[in-house]
């Protein structure tokens, strides 16, 4: 009897920690900062040039591929293609973008880096003053899938993943002092909560490793709207405390598709949050405003930002908060906050704000 009443009570003890860990490993979503440093999707550049904010160890390109609106930037094999900083990345910041692997090549290696000096990344060993975070897709006989992660030089270290080719993936970094968490089509994959060193904040940069595979050889990838932005360290509920106790709150967290109402899947933490805030304070009514960068027609511009407050609005419905608690409007383009001469200042521009009514 004393054995079996240790036992059951060993059983409990680990339901107990996977649920602590289950719980622990869901319990932020990405959550992209609101003060853009940097923005780019290639639309400036030409096809086939190099681009213009980036710098190589040996080449790269930019391309178009069959099936996406967007241009991309090709990764080929053994290149370090760098973000051209200026100055070290700020205390706590985020970092997204949409990458695709070709289905054409057996082998696919994007890696990212966040580094003291551009070293190149590995397979086996990491960069000795770098932090290094790949994907790795293969068809080689007794290899697996998986995500590889280490720094200083260390062996990576690996976690089951399976990438989709011929499709967007969309990875996401949120890096808050010493800790870094990377984020998979919005899935936390990874929470590294001592590994992000200051040194790693001088550099980024994209490569595609190669080693004694003749596959990594010849292997690249292709990357494209990327997004860098600042954040403070209270990034998932600021905008809910600017809202309720300021009044007013901004935000170009709320993300679309390109030309579109559409609402991609990454504006779903600070949505959830806004209609928590909601739920809590059931008096307060608000009022949704859109607005948009000054690309394109302005009476378009103009429409599409009241269609995109209107989807924000309708998603908040959807989530519990009644339809008569929210009004919306949008200002299009006339109402800028940057300069719209430059990519940076047009993401600030296409933004969302929420005011108290009463």
């Amino acid at each position: 009897m004393k054995a079996f009443v240790l036992l059951m009570c060993l059983i409990l003890a680990i339901v107990d920690c996977a649920a602590q860990t289950n719980e622990d490993v869901g319990n932020i979503g990405f959550k992209r900062g609101d003060k853009i440093i940097f923005t780019d999707n290639f639309s400036k550049d030409a096809i086939g040039d190099f681009p213009a904010k980036w710098g190589s160890t040996q080449g790269g390109e930019i391309k178009k591929i069959t099936g996406f609106e967007e241009k991309f930037l090709k990764v080929p094999g053994g290149s370090i293609i760098n973000l051209q900083l200026g100055k070290p990345l700020p205390e706590d910041f985020t970092l997204d973008y949409d990458m695709v692997l070709p289905a054409e090549i057996g082998t696919v290696v994007p890696s990212i880096c966040f580094g003291e000096t551009l070293e190149k990344p590995g397979i086996i060993l990491t960069p000795r003053k770098g932090l290094q975070l790949t994907v790795i897709r293969t068809g080689r006989k007794g290899f697996s899938d998986r995500i590889l992660y280490g720094s200083g030089g260390g062996a990576l270290n690996k976690i089951d993943y399976v990438a989709a080719t011929d499709k967007k993936i969309h990875v996401g970094f949120m890096v808050n002092g010493s800790r870094i968490r990377m984020y998979v089509d919005g899935k936390k994959m990874l929470d590294l909560p001592t590994q992000f060193i200051n040194s790693f904040r001088k550099n980024i940069y994209l490569s595609s490793p190669t080693n004694g595979w003749v596959e990594t050889k010849t292997g690249y990838f292709y990357a494209t709207n990327f997004m860098l932005a600042e954040t403070g360290k209270d990034a998932r509920s600021q905008v809910v405390k600017d809202l309720f106790e300021n009044g007013e709150a901004s935000t170009t967290a709320i993300q679309f598709k390109v030309n579109s109402d559409a609402i991609l899947a990454e504006s779903d933490l600070v949505i959830n949050e806004l209609v928590t805030g909601m739920k809590a304070n059931t008096a307060v009514t608000i009022k949704i405003i859109g607005h948009t960068d000054s690309d394109g027609d302005a009476v378009k511009n103009m429409e599409l930002s009241k269609k995109r407050a209107n989807a924000v609005k309708m998603k908040m419905v959807s989530l519990g908060i009644a339809q008569n608690r929210i009004t919306t409007d949008g200002e299009g383009e006339s109402n800028p906050i940057a300069d719209n001469a430059t990519a940076e200042g047009k993401a600030q521009n296409r933004r969302v704000v929420f005011m108290k009514t009463n």
